[in-house]
């Protein structure tokens, strides 16, 4: 027992704990912030007449340090609360058939809500994609910009955002 109140013992003990936990948060922040790949063919697409989506940026950048990618918008499905909300950018190439997950943050948008103002919560409608990527991360190609929606208990839907990038 003397040996666990010993100050020592205790800033060992803490510093290592404080490590592990960095560790965890950077594996678990990386895992979560990758590009992945996913299949289309699995969700149902969103109703159109009852999806606002709106795209304010998209754009690339390339130059002979890196390559990023920009997205930022918002998208609600009406009378589906947007808390809570999963919202991930999709790039579908049109030669490769590959589906690529982009890391998507949701942007807080309370003054969406307000707009709308139809009694629904959609004050987390927002997503935004800022990211630094690599010539092996996507095949040259011309890709089709989508979004997976997945809000409250509904299931994950596919909404067009009627765009196209090349990469």
């Amino acid at each position: 027992m003397k040996r666990i109140q010993n100050p020592r013992f205790v800033a060992l003990f803490l510093l290592i704990a404080t490590c592990l936990i960095i560790l965890l948060a950077g594996f678990l922040s990386r895992h979560e912030m990758r590009i992945s790949t996913v299949s289309i063919d699995d969700y149902d697409w969103s109703d159109e007449e009852i999806t606002h989506v709106y795209l304010a940026n998209l754009k690339t950048d390339s130059n002979a340090v890196k390559n990023t990618i920009s997205v930022y918008g918002w998208c609600y499905i009406e009378e589906v609360e947007t808390n809570p909300i999963e919202i991930r950018v999709l790039l579908h190439g049109h030669d490769s058939d590959d589906t690529f997950s982009l890391p998507t943050v949701v942007v807080p948008m309370p003054e969406l809500t307000k707009q709308v103002h139809d009694g629904t919560n959609y004050d987390n409608a927002g997503f935004w994609v800022n990211m630094d990527y690599s010539d092996s991360d996507f095949p040259s190609d011309v890709y089709d910009v989508y979004l997976l929606y997945t809000a409250g208990d509904e299931d994950p839907i596919l909404v067009d955002l009627e765009r196209r990038i090349a990469m």
